[in-house]
């Protein structure tokens, strides 16, 4: 799980990702965000992990002397040969070198060695189109961004913003994209309002002059239009909606009427009987859920207690290990109000005098 966090972070921060899983399936947005336990993962979702790092290796210059690594494709591919084999046999997870091994559900004996050939075409193309660009073009990797909302925080990490004389350039990488996740997807709203937050930091504070997505299956770049203050306020009301959805199943108080009515994107009804049910029937929202023939299979079968209970006894189990003294579920937004209150004091400039830790950024 990482660090300790208090319970009511559930509902008080919200991702891209936690907003999509809950729309998608209720009960897999649970599994995942609720009550979070490690998974067998899908290779699908290995390999895209190991080529993010892939990516960022190649990306970031010495801290010291800023030279590039690997000026040489074999280098490169080497570096891959000893990764990816090291991270299949448990050595260390696929995100990075430093992350705990993961479990895989390989299709078969020889499914690593397929993705490790994908792999190396994979890079090869990035090295090609990327070698001169990464010293010609300043950029920043994986930038964290949380913005508030109310009470509540909306975080994510871009990974690439490349700086250019006449703005910023918004950069994820996928293994394929759709046409309508490129045009409407939430994904690249909420990126968009990330970076309107993060160019206070950058120098010049440049504009975003546009969104896009590197496909690396096929080397692609898709462009996607900037979204609009419609666009923007709709993440901004789901996202509101989720909290006061995720409040009402695993807070331990009954929502006011007023707000149950200004929930529209979800099923107020799960609020009643404080269970979050999987998406009925299966389909294209399950193909790479690492829940579906374990915690979704138990659900269908009736074998798992609601929810709301399954939440309190996680959190008050992982409590117990970490905190000395116990708060009541009750207290928790108490608490979290005291965080969020701390967290907006950091995020507004005139609260900050010296920034004894700013962060490096390349000159334009």
């Amino acid at each position: 799980m990482g660090a300790q966090r208090h319970p009511s972070t559930v509902w008080l921060r919200v991702s891209h990702s936690k907003l999509d899983d809950y729309r998608a399936c209720p009960l897999r947005g649970h599994l995942n965000w609720g009550v979070p336990k490690p998974q067998v993962q899908q290779p699908e979702t290995v390999f895209g992990s190991a080529m993010h790092y892939m990516f960022r290796l190649f990306m970031k210059p010495h801290p010291r002397t800023k030279r590039y690594p690997y000026g040489e494709l074999e280098l490169f591919k080497n570096v891959w040969k000893g990764f990816w084999w090291r991270a299949v046999k448990g050595k260390h997870g696929f995100e990075s070198r430093t992350a705990p091994p993961a479990k895989v559900a390989w299709e078969d004996d020889a499914h690593p060695g397929r993705l490790f050939g994908a792999g190396l075409n994979v890079l090869e193309e990035f090295f090609n189109q990327h070698l001169k660009l990464r010293t010609e073009r300043p950029h920043l990797l994986e930038r964290r961004f949380s913005v508030s909302f109310g009470d509540i925080i909306l975080s994510g990490i871009i990974d690439r913003i490349d700086l250019e004389p006449d703005g910023a350039t918004v950069i994820d990488y996928k293994p394929r994209y759709d046409r309508l996740s490129l045009d409407l997807g939430s994904q690249l709203t909420f990126y968009q309002i990330g970076y309107n937050q993060l160019r206070k930091r950058i120098k010049g504070r440049p504009p975003l002059k546009r969104l896009r997505i590197y496909q690396y299956w096929t080397g692609e770049w898709l462009e996607a239009p900037l979204r609009s203050e419609s666009d923007i306020g709709m993440i901004f009301r789901s996202s509101a909606e989720l909290s006061w959805y995720l409040r009402g199943i695993y807070g331990d108080q009954q929502l006011d009427e007023r707000i149950l009515a200004q929930i529209h994107q979800f099923n107020v009804g799960h609020l009643v009987v404080g269970d979050l049910p999987p998406k009925l029937p299966r389909g294209k929202h399950c193909q790479y859920c690492p829940h579906l023939h374990h915690g979704c299979a138990a659900w269908v079968a009736g074998q798992p207690p609601p929810a709301r209970q399954q939440f309190q006894e996680y959190w008050d189990q992982n409590r117990a290990a970490t905190m000395p003294t116990q708060l009541p579920l009750l207290q928790h937004s108490v608490v979290a109000a005291a965080v969020n209150a701390y967290r907006t004091s950091l995020l507004d400039p005139e609260h900050i005098q010296i920034d004894l830790f700013p962060e490096s950024t390349p000159s334009a």
